[in-house]
């Protein structure tokens, strides 16, 4: 039987802010076994750079956005593509991810339209029981709540029909997910929820699965923000969410103030009794952002 998916059909495009392993994350693709289609990095236009290889196709984008920078994208893509790969830059992929990723494809039916892939060295996060009753997270793999918090996934996840995908390391068939460059999202730094909010309603028509079939690593990031920073971030996530909650009517917005207020008020009270000032500005953002106006347009 024709393999309907070769790697020629496979463009890869990373967004990036430049990081110090976005230089890995590019030699891992350029040391496949096989040769995609196109490799796109999409970063902002102050970001200093390192010289690109001549195949990689570099893109700077006026906002530090990852929707807006991967919308750039979208007048280069040429027409032997038929797989989107979004990748951001802390995944390393070994030899023969691409191969791996391209072989799964060719046995999916044709109602699947995006698959996501766990690291191997994913760190599952622990689920207890404050957090099920606040509709924060939940034992279901890959599951989005009525509250508008979604659950992770398990790591020996083979192959799962899911909710929504995580955008850091997921391939979309083209055909049905173009309008992934048409987005319309806040100019904000961080684009918190963008990749829940575009896969859950793709979930709604097509099939989305999760894999850890693909072999790759994440590069460890230590985050260190502000309490500045953490509380803006906090505020922000709380806006978005409630964007996504009030335009999706299979979500319920009285569930959502009733986990992000409770969830919130017991963060603040933990976070003061164990002196973490981070956590507790992020926790107060949270708060904050519930109880302000959302954004007066529908987030895509």
């Amino acid at each position: 039987m024709k393999k309907q998916y070769l790697s020629k059909n496979v463009a890869i495009i990373i967004t990036s802010v430049g990081e110090k392993y976005l230089i890995d994350c590019i030699e891992s693709i350029k040391k496949q076994n096989c040769k995609v289609g196109q490799i796109i990095v999409s970063i902002p236009n102050k970001t200093k750079f390192f010289e690109v290889p001549e195949d990689v196709i570099l893109l700077k984008s006026k906002y530090k956005n990852q929707v807006i920078q991967r919308c750039l994208a979208k007048k280069y893509i040429s027409k032997d593509i038929k797989l989107i790969f979004q990748l951001d830059s802390q995944f390393i992929l070994q030899k023969s991810s691409i191969n791996q990723i391209i072989n799964l494809w060719n046995v999916q039916s044709d109602k699947v339209a995006g698959i996501g892939f766990i690291p191997t060295n994913y760190s599952v996060p622990k689920i207890n029981l404050l957090q099920k009753i606040l509709l924060t997270n939940s034992h279901s793999i890959g599951k989005v709540l009525s509250s508008g918090h979604v659950s992770a996934w398990e790591k020996n996840t083979k192959f799962k029909k899911v909710n929504w995908l995580h955008g850091g390391c997921v391939t979309w068939k083209y055909k049905y997910c173009s309008d992934i460059f048409n987005r319309k999202y806040p100019i904000i730094k961080w684009s918190v929820a963008e990749d829940l909010i575009y896969s859950f309603r793709k979930s709604k028509k097509y099939d989305l699965f999760i894999s850890n079939q693909v072999k790759f690593k994440t590069t460890k990031k230590n985050y260190n923000f502000s309490m500045i920073d953490s509380y803006i971030r906090g505020y922000l996530h709380a806006k978005v969410i409630k964007n996504f909650v009030m335009y999706d009517k299979n979500l319920s917005i009285i569930s959502y103030y009733y986990s992000m207020i409770l969830s919130s008020i017991v963060g603040v009270l933990w976070s003061i009794f164990s002196l973490d000032y981070q956590n507790l500005s992020s926790y107060l953002g949270r708060l904050i952002g519930c109880l302000s106006k959302t954004y007066s347009f529908k987030i895509t």
